[in-house]
């Protein structure tokens, strides 16, 4: 993995599944039991979480109500619909932070509390003596600054309040310095984060707001990281060609994509091969789908991958799709890429036959 991410000519393109051959360790934040919101609202919590029993509510909940739509509220106090039966996110009802007033009385949670860290730190001692740790921070700045202001008032804080947007925004930034510092305390060997910037067809935001509000403060975060001996990686969802360049300066390791196609497989070579490295999933939308994609597809778009991205002596990482249930994907999808990999991903590349098998003639 790290000779991958820092095109270090590693034996073979790696492969971060879900099952023990994954090379990667997953490590993820847990909802402290401390945390109990009060009635009306359902807990804002992973399912996985109450599978495991980490965490447990004080006060009795309906049966099966994490799969039905309901409103719930989170760490942070934003208040949330969800689907259960589509999706574990959903949708931002309602934001604490209305006015300015607010920031000041507001308390973000607390990024030391042990409890966050304990399991997946115990679970990296065992499971992950002989991978590649890799902890998560959760959603970063964009999104979690227009979840606390709602999606309305962040856009408006943007262009009338950026001085109020930058304090938040600063405060932000040494929170996930502390989650990332805690992780880091645990011995982990790289820092990911989500932060969903890109449309379909184009960013969320613009790039000179971008620039001037955000990527300060997400090196900020990358610095910290690599002051310390770790990577960090940033998924973003969507067409985020003209955010890369700006991230790519702040030393961003890796992006993580489940859409490649919205970024472009061959405009991502063509501009950043080398630069950055991709942790990627075969398309969600256009090629693992069961109703748009086939097992010959999904086999084409591992070699085009390979082609396009892996050919700097590194610089891909074959990953998977964590929400199978909702992609639906191809039967044995996810086995088929990785036997796909395991064939066509062997260093020193075959880019001769792999061009001859993905690349149109002209």
């Amino acid at each position: 993995m790290k000779r991958a991410i820092e095109f270090g000519r590693p034996d073979r393109v790696p492969y971060y599944g879900l099952t023990l051959a994954s090379d990667v360790m997953p490590m993820t934040i847990i909802t402290p039991k401390s945390w109990q919101p009060e009635p009306p609202y359902m807990p804002y919590v992973d399912q996985l979480e109450l599978t495991f029993g980490t965490w447990r509510s004080k006060r009795k909940l309906p049966r099966g109500w994490i799969k039905t739509k309901h409103v719930a509220i989170d760490e942070w106090g934003v208040v949330w619909e969800r689907n259960g039966a589509i999706t574990s996110l959903g949708q931002v009802l309602d934001s604490p932070i209305k006015t300015w007033d607010d920031l000041e009385r507001y308390q973000l949670p607390d990024p030391h509390n042990p409890a966050r860290y304990s399991l997946f730190a115990a679970l990296g001692k065992v499971l992950g003596r002989k991978r590649y740790k890799l902890a998560s921070i959760g959603n970063f700045l964009f999104e979690r600054f227009h979840f606390l202001l709602g999606w309305e008032g962040s856009m408006r804080a943007i262009v009338k309040s950026p001085k109020q947007a930058g304090e938040l925004l600063d405060t932000l930034t040494e929170y996930y310095i502390a989650v990332a510092g805690e992780w880091i305390q645990r011995g982990v060997d790289a820092i990911i984060t989500t932060d969903d910037l890109g449309g379909q067809n184009e960013p969320l935001i613009s790039p000179a707001a971008y620039q001037r509000l955000f990527v300060p403060r997400v090196k900020r975060v990358i610095d910290y990281c690599h002051d310390h001996g770790v990577h960090f990686i940033l998924h973003s969802c969507g067409d985020v060609r003209e955010l890369m360049p700006a991230l790519i300066d702040a030393r961003l390791d890796a992006f993580q994509f489940d859409g490649p196609d919205q970024t472009g497989i061959e405009y991502c070579s063509e501009h950043f091969g080398g630069k950055v490295a991709f942790v990627n999933v075969v398309d969600i939308q256009n090629v693992m789908p069961a109703t748009r994609g086939s097992s010959d597809r999904i086999v084409d778009y591992v070699k085009k991958m390979i082609y396009y991205l892996a050919r700097f002596d590194g610089g891909l990482v074959g990953t998977e799709y964590i929400s199978r249930g909702v992609l639906k994907p191809v039967k044995d999808g996810f086995k088929i890429m990785h036997d796909a990999y395991k064939q066509f991903g062997a260093y020193p590349l075959d880019l001769a036959r792999l061009g001859k098998d993905i690349v149109p003639s002209p």
